[in-house]
């Protein structure tokens, strides 16, 4: 469940910053500036914020039910690396599409396959008691 939490926020801060730069966008391509330059920035900001994000989840999360401290830094890095790969999607869905609403329509529409298909929902050995039996 942290995954797909740490997936919808990702997704969610990551999801206006190309939109929003649009203006600034045309006049630095008039200007002939750089655009990895920008898209660097843009990504190295989201890998900085997602970071502390997943940090203070993990700590969060980790007084609250009590987890051991031995797997501190396995959590946080698949979850780091979780909301990175979601910001570079946000950011995707912000380049590709042309409204705010489009993008944010867009989001659940991402999530819910995850969240239909990670067993939280419908147990595995629910959906096809076919392949689960002994021949």
């Amino acid at each position: 469940m942290a995954v797909i939490v740490v997936t919808f926020v990702g997704m969610s801060i990551s999801a206006e910053e190309i939109i929003k730069d649009r203006s600034l966008l045309k006049r630095e391509r008039f200007l002939r500036l750089s655009r990895g330059s920008y898209l660097s920035s843009k990504i190295f900001y989201l890998f900085c914020i997602s970071g502390f994000q997943t940090l203070l989840f993990i700590l969060i999360g980790n007084t609250i039910i009590g987890v051991s401290k031995d797997m501190f830094f396995t959590w946080w890095s698949v979850l780091w690396i979780t909301a990175f790969v979601a910001n570079l999607t946000g950011l995707w869905l912000s380049q590709t599409l042309n409204s705010i609403v489009a993008i944010y329509i867009t989001i659940p529409l991402l999530l819910i396959p995850q969240i239909l298909l990670c067993g939280l929902v419908v147990q595995f050995d629910d959906l096809n008691t076919k392949a689960t039996e002994k021949i």
